[in-house]
């Protein structure tokens, strides 16, 4: 594992460098932390089938044996360790000649399960102080918005109470895009101006007074997106996002989020995100937002809000988004 090394990992103090090493910074982490995710499962998966096994050549040699409390116990033993449920202590039927089988699978899941955390703890560690550089360096630029992006992946990392304030904290120039707000929905509910794209739906809800973009993704549909394309604005430098989502439910490894894709006429630019994919459920409503450097070449931008590789909903309002 390569550890985050902060200001010597992040050189660059521009305001698009730092802004850039923020967001590489963010996936790193995530990557790092997946990575142990895996290595951890993988472990406990090889230790979880050598105990399975063992307890299957003792079923069926209680079974021939005819020994029909030993083998219940056996049974009772195999649907706890598939649940994840084990007791610390082997129960009283349990044929001992399992115990040392039994003693190394509490073992490997033990060490495990002490690695991950320790592990875990160091990239976070390390994560923490990497955005402290970023910050320092994201202060002396006055970068608004970055310290409010910053803020919350603090937040996410240490728990607490959520930063407040809009993210982006202004955004009061001419809106880039057309029906934002998605108050004109045309055939199957799709906001007027805009694209479903991908599987699943996507869909203009009205709730209690508030009308948002609901965007489902199903067992048989894991990815959906909806986009809009819009030429770039002459003498822009950058494109500023603020959003609000939540997501209700959401079941697998995926994601969702927003990304833009800067174009020219014919070719493919650059694929960029104003914030950092989100891979957990967001219950409540949370304010997102951030800035894209435009590059020179670009003329136009294909703006899209998504729910891939997972199952769920993922609800997005108040969205603006400017040149400038």
């Amino acid at each position: 594992m390569v550890a985050l090394l902060g200001a010597a990992l992040f050189p660059g103090t521009g305001r698009a460098q730092v802004a850039r090493d923020l967001g590489s910074l963010e996936t790193k982490y995530k990557a790092d932390k997946e990575a142990l995710t895996t290595t951890r499962d993988q472990s406990l998966a090889a230790a979880q089938k050598t105990y399975a096994a063992a307890l299957d050549d003792a079923e069926q040699k209680y079974t021939a044996a005819g020994k029909v409390n030993e083998v219940k116990s056996i049974m009772d033993e195999k649907n706890r360790l598939a649940a994840g449920k084990l007791a610390p202590a082997a129960p009283p039927l349990l044929p001992k000649t399992l115990n040392p089988a039994r003693s190394a699978y509490q073992r490997e899941l033990e060490k495990a399960t002490h690695d991950y955390a320790t592990k875990t703890k160091l990239i976070g560690e390390e994560y923490l102080r990497a955005l402290g550089s970023i910050e320092a360096t994201a202060r002396l630029n006055k970068q608004e918005t970055l310290l409010q992006q910053i803020a919350i992946l603090k937040h996410d990392l240490l728990g607490g109470a959520a930063p407040a304030g809009p993210i982006p904290a202004t955004l009061n120039g001419p809106s880039a895009m057309v029906n934002a707000n998605f108050s004109e929905k045309g055939k199957d509910d799709v906001p007027v101006g805009w694209h479903h794209v991908g599987q699943g739906s996507c869909k203009v809800v009205t709730e209690g007074g508030t009308t948002y973009l609901r965007v489902v993704s199903e067992a048989d549909k894991p990815q959906s997106a909806i986009r809009q394309d819009f030429d770039r604005a002459p003498a822009a430098k950058e494109i500023a996002v603020s959003v609000k989502i939540r997501c209700p439910e959401m079941k697998g490894k995926g994601k969702f989020g927003i990304d833009l894709n800067q174009r020219t006429d014919t070719d493919l630019v650059a694929v960029q995100d104003p914030f950092p994919a989100t891979t957990e459920e967001v219950k409540s409503w949370k304010q997102y937002g951030g800035v894209v450097k435009l590059d020179p070449k670009t003329t136009k931008i294909v703006f899209r809000m998504f729910l891939v590789n997972a199952i769920g909903t993922v609800d997005f309002k108040d969205l603006h988004v400017e040149f400038r």
